[in-house]
């Protein structure tokens, strides 16, 4: 297992507060992955199990079938009296107790490089996270150097957090402003939105920010929009010619709001029902009358 991978699942683990083991597939002679370390992760509070790897790209297409298979095979020959020693525990997690619930509670998560165009390869991981078979299955295609770079921060410093870093990274506006603008492009942000996106334990807190309300909006909009608004209402109609008689209005969109919500505003204060004829006349006379 990719050392980058394995300290930055470690260190997410442990700051999480879940408990983990380690496996490995090599006694398996069905199918040979690159990496066979499998992490394998409880969330006690509510007995979900996760099984965390990496996966080349080209190592996708054994996921449905003969990973899953394989997989399903050794977590019960790890509940076995045979089994019981081959997870191992990660250090500083907390060793989990596996019991026979992982059955129906498992989510694979497959954590996998971004290389070239990924047109085709969108649509197989569709197909893999939506096969209903054995587990529920998340892939998370990652910028070639996020692990690397998380790795780095880790072993730099002994005061990194990478929950804090993940949720700092997430809320920097600059950073979703550009991701937003060049979403193919690999960066940072790519690999922490994936991060909260496809793992399930995994829950950003949104930071409140200083950004309008939705009456500050309205209240911009209206004081740079300064060009007039003809309407058209028809307010009668002559029933010996059958013409209707129709009132234009020239009021720019201040005068209109303004009018329009002291009308409103009136007719709850009274419990009264709003007449579309009483408006029109405020709005023609550009006021409010009682």
């Amino acid at each position: 297992m990719n050392k980058d991978f394995l300290n930055t699942i470690t260190k997410l683990l442990g700051e999480l507060g879940l408990s983990a083991g380690i496996f490995n597939l090599v006694d398996d002679d069905t199918i040979t992955l690159e990496t066979q370390d499998f992490i394998l992760v409880r969330n006690n509070k509510v007995g979900d199990y996760f099984l965390l790897a990496e996966i080349q790209i080209s190592e996708l297409n054994l996921v449905n079938r003969d990973l899953q298979i394989s997989l399903m095979s050794y977590l019960n020959h790890l509940t076995t009296d045979a089994g019981v020693n081959d997870l191992r525990p990660l250090n500083g997690v907390p060793f989990l107790a596996l019991d026979n619930s992982f059955e129906k509670n498992t989510t694979l998560l497959l954590f996998t490089n971004k290389i070239g165009d990924i047109t085709n390869l969108l649509t197989q991981i569709t197909e893999i996270e939506e096969n209903e078979y054995f587990f529920k299955k998340q892939v998370l295609l990652l910028p070639t150097k996020f692990l690397d770079n998380l790795g780095n921060k880790i072993s730099s410093s002994t005061d990194f957090e990478i929950t804090r870093y993940l949720q700092d990274c997430m809320n920097d506006t600059k950073k979703f402003k550009q991701f937003m603008s060049k979403t193919n492009e690999d960066s940072d942000y790519a690999g922490c939105a994936q991060f909260f996106e496809k793992l399930p334990f995994l829950h950003l807190n949104v930071e409140s920010s200083e950004s309008n309300s939705l009456q500050n909006m309205i209240d911009n909009e209206i004081a740079k929009n300064t060009i007039k608004y003809s309407i058209t209402i028809n307010t009668d109609t002559d029933e010996e010619e059958g013409n209707s008689k129709f009132t234009i209005l020239d009021k720019n969109l201040e005068e209109i709001y303004v009018v329009a919500m002291k009308y409103a505003s009136k007719m709850e204060e009274s419990d009264t029902d709003l007449d579309a004829e009483a408006l029109l006349t405020n709005l023609k006379g550009n006021g409010f009358n009682e």
